[in-house]
């Protein structure tokens, strides 16, 4: 009685929430470098210092080459019945296990995937989770795995528990890349039961934004299947959620009308899978919803493929994968930049000029690390930009000791 008299009063509470704060992440290209599905750029040997400058103004015997750190990226598959619904002849489930294959296996040398497929049975094992824990060059052990997976007997949807398997996956990764996961689904998300639309929708949306404070940021493929879709709003919510960006409420299955967070609240106190969540400190407070809502949201992509056609499905998850681009770039300690001069350093992303500062230019975090910032950082997590470019003048440079 304690807890439900506590719920009731949280729904009255009103609405409203913060928004979750961002963190770096790591990863990236180099000099003459591009983005994931090119070459990154070379980094060369070392060679003696002797002072002298090329024609535009470089250091002419250290070439600044900021090689890439590897991003990690958990590839997390829904395996729900509904994926193996027939539209147009085919289901979702096969051409995309050959989709996510293919890009893995032309990625792996640049990015540490794993990857996990998950589903559950009403009143039996939940969840049911096929996994492959993250490393570089991954493709024939995630194969193995993902190739075999069929059809459950029913098969449903517990995103809910399938988050935290996947963040457990990327916490003990060893990558210093940034880490990500890659979220497809093609439907709504349940408590391992039918006929709950809106607090499963809800639990999604707080568990992506705690991933997103603890670093771990979330991309949303959403593909179109026979199934019941996700409520209006809601992958735009997850997408949002994932990035740590403001997050707008989403609608009632149904509905374009946008739901309150009383109404969740009232519909979501009877749910134990809900209400576990929300009075488990530090969770419980004023807020009457698991996720932190607010208007107007962010405007985080949600990949689409606009069909089940195999290239399709490519096309988006090489777009999604350039998301995880990252806006710091290391040059491995063999050389050093002197902090005293970084201002005079010159970056260019496209061959455009990146100004030098914040909020929107780029600054040497440490001797060995530079940072993009803002509407640079953004320009180049663009998936047509491919090619960044850093020079420094010769009093910049550290040389390594001889």
């Amino acid at each position: 009685m304690a807890i439900a008299a506590s719920l009731i009063a949280a729904c009255s509470a009103g609405g409203g929430g913060s928004k979750v704060s961002e963190g770096s992440s790591g990863g990236g290209g180099g000099r003459g470098g591009s983005g994931l599905s090119g070459g990154n750029g070379g980094a060369g040997a070392i060679t003696g210092f002797d002072g002298s400058v090329r024609s535009d103004g470089g250091c002419q015997q250290y070439d600044i080459v900021f090689e890439p750190r590897t991003p990690t990226v958990f590839v997390l598959v829904d395996r729900s019945g509904t994926m193996f619904d027939t539209t147009g002849g085919t289901n979702a489930w096969d051409p995309l296990r050959e989709a996510t294959l293919e890009v893995i296996q032309r990625l792996e040398g640049k990015v540490r995937f794993g990857f996990g497929a998950f589903t559950g049975e009403i009143g039996q094992q939940c969840p049911i989770f096929n996994s492959v824990a993250p490393d570089i060059n991954n493709f024939a052990a995630i194969q193995t795995v993902y190739a075999p997976l069929g059809k459950p007997a029913k098969g449903e949807t517990p995103t809910w528990l399938a988050l935290p398997l996947a963040k457990q996956a990327l916490v003990n990764d060893p990558g210093n890349g940034g880490k990500y996961i890659l979220f497809v689904t093609d439907g709504e998300p349940d408590y391992c039961q039918d006929g709950d639309d809106v607090c499963p929708v809800d639990s999604v949306v707080f568990h992506l934004q705690r991933l997103a404070s603890e670093n771990i940021r979330t991309l949303v493929l959403g593909l179109t299947t026979t199934a019941q879709p996700v409520p209006q709003g809601g992958l735009e919510a997850w997408a949002n959620a994932g990035q740590g960006l403001p997050v707008a409420m989403f609608s009632d299955r149904g509905s374009s009308r946008l739901l309150t967070p009383t109404e969740i609240c009232d519909k979501c106190q009877s749910k134990p899978q809900w209400t576990g969540d929300f009075t488990t400190p530090p969770n419980r407070d004023t807020n009457p919803t698991l996720g932190r809502y607010s208007s107007p949201g962010g405007n985080a992509p949600v990949y689409r493929p606009s069909s089940l056609d195999r290239q399709a499905l490519v096309t988006q998850l090489e777009a999604a994968f350039q998301g995880v681009k990252s806006c710091r770039f290391d040059l491995q300690g063999r050389i050093k930049v002197d902090l005293t001069h970084q201002s005079e350093g010159k970056i260019s992303i496209d061959g455009q000029d990146v100004a030098f500062g914040p909020p929107d230019g780029w600054h040497m975090e440490s001797d060995t690390v530079l940072v993009l910032e803002g509407a640079s950082c953004a320009r180049w997590q663009r998936p047509d930009s491919i090619h960044i470019s850093f020079d420094f003048p010769c009093e910049a440079i550290i040389p390594p000791p001889r």
